[in-house]
């Protein structure tokens, strides 16, 4: 009866090389049940001759961000060029529809951004933000709606969000009148909970050259359930201990385990790439000319990672272009101390773009910002070889 949640594996290669992926399991699901589904996937589609080796971390969503007990990511290396055929986006691809035929949950597999820090996956991520109430359940709607809509976009592809609002939660509601009756301090309640149910956090110790954190918990057998909070007392002020199932009634309630701000809006994330054959700028003027057909005033797009600088620096790939042209012109005039010979120079240039973009268009490759990148990169090098 448990309703379905996210559950991420990553994936990080070295070199060139990367791919990633998750796997969706029940809301609530305890941490054990997520590393057993982590080493099944692990031994069974995660077991390919082209990896190095996997490092799993359970209860760790690195898509979703934060701690979450049914989510987990996976790190897989991949061996050197020399030693395997696959590339890293085929690989990807291949272990995605093997991950798929879990039933334990499903699995998304992905790469992380070719540049670190911007984004924590390939392709681009944007938050979907709710300006008006905060309600998640509102917000889930909305993003499911919106999700669905961009499914059917032909410039989108792998298109997903772990943002969910089903989580089985216990909420603990303290009745701070009795709690003053009888002389319970409320900070005394809340560290009670915190130190038995939770985690409190005491101090730090040094010993044999390493920093140890200490923090209070009950063992596992002592807080599995919501009846064991009949075990717990506080001190009153008379020096008498009440049970805090006196101050505290608790009731089962569903809800999102984290909640994302991004620019203080409650906001989900939503990760996807540009199909094969369009570039980057093509699948964020998609999303942005379906954003606002889809969403009303009180929900707005908010971009972030690679696509937010790609957005910032929007227009400005022609320009730098020009400004790459006059600087090799520039250098070459003041070398040979003639206007006219650098002119001569420059005519490989174009052959040499030329060559470039029809090669990425012949293997249906994205033009995106790193493509562009790249060719202002070839200027320079295209005018070295012309001397």
């Amino acid at each position: 009866t448990t309703p379905i949640a996210a559950s991420g594996f990553t994936s990080k290669l070295p070199t060139a090389s990367t791919c990633s992926s998750s796997e969706l399991r029940p809301d609530g699901a305890t941490v054990s049940r997520t590393a057993a589904t982590m080493e099944k996937f692990r031994s069974g589609p995660g077991n390919d001759p082209a990896l190095e080796h996997a490092f799993a971390i359970a209860g760790f969503d690195l898509i979703g961000g934060g701690n979450k007990t049914n989510a987990g990511t996976m790190f897989l290396p991949l061996k050197p060029w020399e030693e395997r055929s696959v590339v890293a986006e085929d690989l990807a691809k291949q272990m995605f529809m093997k991950g798929m035929g879990l039933r334990e949950g499903m699995v998304l597999v992905f790469n992380p951004p070719p540049i670190r820090g911007l984004g924590t996956a390939g392709g681009f991520e944007i938050y979907l933000q709710n300006r008006a109430d905060g309600d998640p359940m509102k917000l889930a709607a909305v993003m499911k709606d919106f999700l669905d809509e961009l499914k059917k976009r032909p410039e989108l592809t792998n298109i997903n969000s772990f943002f969910r609002p089903t989580v089985p939660q216990l909420f603990v509601e303290v009745d701070r009148e009795k709690a003053l009756a009888l002389g319970v301090p409320i900070t005394d309640v809340f560290d009670a909970l915190q130190a038995t149910m939770g985690t409190l956090y005491v101090n730090d110790f040094n010993k044999l050259g390493r920093t140890f954190r200490v923090q209070l918990q009950s063992e596992a057998d002592f807080r599995s359930r919501p009846e064991d909070i009949r075990n717990i007392h506080v001190r009153s002020q008379s020096g008498e201990m009440i049970p805090l199932t006196a101050l505290v009634t608790v009731k089962q309630v569903t809800g999102p385990e984290i909640v994302e701000r991004y620019n203080i809006f409650p906001s989900a994330k939503i990760v996807g790439g540009p199909a094969p054959g369009y570039s980057s700028g093509q699948a964020i003027a998609a999303m942005e000319e379906l954003a606002a057909q889809v969403l009303s005033d009180d929900y707005s797009l908010a971009w972030t990672g690679s696509a937010f600088q790609e957005k910032q620096t929007g227009g400005a790939s022609t320009l730098v272009f020009v400004f790459a042209l006059v600087m090799v012109f520039l250098i070459l005039a003041a070398q040979y101390e003639r206007w006219n010979l650098p002119i001569a120079v420059l005519l490989a240039v174009p052959f040499a773009v030329f060559g470039a973009i029809s090669a990425n268009w012949l293997r249906g490759m994205a033009n995106d910002v790193y493509f562009q990148i790249a060719l202002v990169t070839l200027i320079g090098l295209a005018a070295k070889n012309a001397i």
